[in-house]
């Protein structure tokens, strides 16, 4: 996977998560600490929804290769 490609991908699942973290604060009142705990399954909704997000952009092979890179 190009470095180019993996940059986006990346930047895509930063912006999602700032706004679930935020989504979910206001709605729920969940803390980061909260969604790193996986109070109320708020860390896999996370999970399943960035994964989500990058297999609607960019399809699920590249979504597959971005979710088992080793950083």
């Amino acid at each position: 996977m190009n470095k180019k490609l993996v940059k986006e991908m990346t930047k895509v699942v930063e912006e999602f998560t700032a706004e679930f973290l935020k989504e979910v604060h206001e709605e729920l009142g969940y803390t980061n600490d909260d969604v790193a705990n996986n109070v109320g399954g708020a860390y896999d909704a996370l999970r399943d929804g960035a994964e989500l997000i990058l297999t609607l952009v960019y399809g699920q092979e590249a979504a597959e290769r971005f979710n088992c890179m080793k950083i």
